[in-house]
């Protein structure tokens, strides 16, 4: 398994184009385009509609929980690293 991190939610749109990843892991507050914009603009893609996002935030994690036509999960922060490791491995389909 390996990790990106462009420095930009508008650059992973455009490495979406190119690459395929497994899976997307996001934060709700971020600087130019939120979580739920960028999975609203993930989800718009062909290439990239049904890939699994992954929604973490702090307060504004009850505000992802009613966007389930968005993204696959939300964690709230703070969180157990075995939680991201078990919901992962749960979208992923492995054990």
């Amino acid at each position: 398994m390996s990790a990106s991190q462009p420095c930009s939610r508008r650059k992973w749109l455009e490495v979406l184009g190119r690459e395929q990843p497994a899976l997307i892991i996001t934060e709700f507050l971020m600087p130019v385009m939120d979580g739920l914009e960028f999975a609203t603009a993930v989800r718009g893609l062909p290439c990239a509609d049904q890939l699994p996002i992954i929604l973490m935030s702090g307060a504004q994690a009850h505000i992802g929980m009613h966007k389930s036509d968005l993204v696959d999960a939300v964690l709230a922060k703070p969180f157990n690293i075995d939680l991201i490791i078990a919901e992962v491995r749960k979208l992923l389909g492995s054990s």
